[in-house]
C-alpha cells in the first residue's frame, strides 16, 4: 500500500513516517503527504501542516497528555508537611506506557494499555489510548476497533469519530474513509481534517467533482496550505480540466519550488 495523505496520488512513495506509524505503499501512486497538528489532542492532526509538500507529522490522538487534573499546591502554613502519595498501580501503567511510545516503542507502550484494561479500566481514556497506540503500533484493524469501542463510550465526540479516519486512511478503505468523515462532519461541519479527508476518500474513489468541490472550499478557507491547492490541481486535470489544474501547479511552484505534487502535475500530458 502507498502512503494514505490527505491528498490525491501523484507518484508512487515508498514507506513513510506518520505520527510515529508505518504507511506501506498502496495500490495507486500516492503524495507522500499527512496531516499536520491543529485541532483536537486526537488529531489535529490533519489538516494540513506541509507548505513545502513534503510529508508532515500527524497529530498524536491522547498523545502525551494525561488529562489529569492539576493537583493543588503545596501547603503553605507554616510548618505543614506534604503528604506523600503512592501512585496507583493504574498510575504507574500510564507511566509506563508514556515513557515506552516516547522511546520509540508502542507496541510496547500498547501492551502497558491493555494490562490497564484487563484490570478493569473501561473508560473512555484508556480505550481511546488503545486505538491510538494501536495505530501508531501499525495494527490498523486493532485500531479500528477500539476506536469504533471509544465513540460508542463518547457518542458526541469528535476526538474518536476523527481518530478512526487515520487507521482507515492507512488501510486504504476508501469508502468507510467516506463514511467516518462524514460522520466527523454531522458534528462539526467545518472541520478541516474531516473534509480534506472526505475529499481524498471521494477522489481515490473517482468521484473527482465531489472532490473538487471540496479541495475548492478548503482553498478558499485556507489559501497557504498548498497540499489543498495540489489536491484541487490534481481533482480538476482528472476531470479533463488539466489547463485549470497546472495553472494551480505553478502557483504552488511559485512558492514552493521542489514541491512533488505540483511537479508531478506539470508533467501530465
Amino acid at each position: 500500500m502507498a502512503m494514505a495523505s490527505e491528498h490525491p496520488p501523484v507518484a508512487r512513495a515508498s514507506s513513510a513516517k506518520v505520527g510515529g506509524s508505518v504507511w506501506s505503499k498502496a495500490r495507486k501512486p500516492l503524495v507522500a503527504v499527512a496531516f499536520a497538528a491543529a485541532t483536537t489532542a486526537l488529531a489535529v492532526a490533519a489538516t494540513e501542516g506541509c507548505k513545502s509538500g513534503a510529508a508532515t507529522s500527524t497529530a498524536t490522538p491522547l498523545a502525551d497528555t494525561a488529562l489529569a487534573p492539576t493537583p493543588p499546591p503545596a501547603a503553605t502554613q507554616i510548618g505543614a508537611v506534604p503528604v506523600a502519595t503512592t501512585p496507583s498501580p493504574g498510575a504507574e501503567l500510564y507511566r509506563k506506557s508514556y515513557a515506552l511510545e516516547a522511546q520509540g516503542k508502542p507496541a510496547e507502550a500498547l501492551d502497558a494499555m491493555k494490562q490497564l484494561r484487563s484490570s478493569g479500566a473501561n473508560t473512555y481514556f484508556p480505550i481511546a489510548r488503545i486505538a491510538w497506540l494501536a495505530y501508531v503500533a501499525g495494527r490498523y484493524p486493532e485500531a479500528c476497533d477500539a476506536y469504533r469501542e471509544a465513540i460508542k463510550l463518547a457518542p458526541s465526540a469528535i476526538e474518536p469519530r476523527l481518530g478512526l479516519t487515520l487507521p482507515l486512511l492507512a488501510l486504504e478503505k476508501w469508502r468507510d474513509l467516506e463514511v467516518a468523515s462524514r460522520d466527523v462532519l454531522k458534528l462539526d461541519p467545518n472541520n478541516a481534517v474531516a473534509r480534506a479527508r472526505l475529499a481524498h476518500a471521494n477522489y481515490m474513489v473517482g468521484n473527482y467533482p465531489d472532490a473538487a468541490t471540496l479541495y475548492r472550499k478548503l482553498v478558499d478557507d485556507y489559501p497557504a496550505e498548498l497540499n489543498h491547492q495540489t489536491g484541487l490541481g490534481w481533482a480538476l486535470a482528472r476531470m479533463g480540466r488539466g489547463k485549470e489544474g497546472k495553472q494551480l501547479f505553478e502557483q504552488v511552484l511559485a512558492v514552493s519550488p521542489d514541491n512533488p505534487n505540483a511537479q508531478q502535475g506539470m508533467a501530465l500530458p
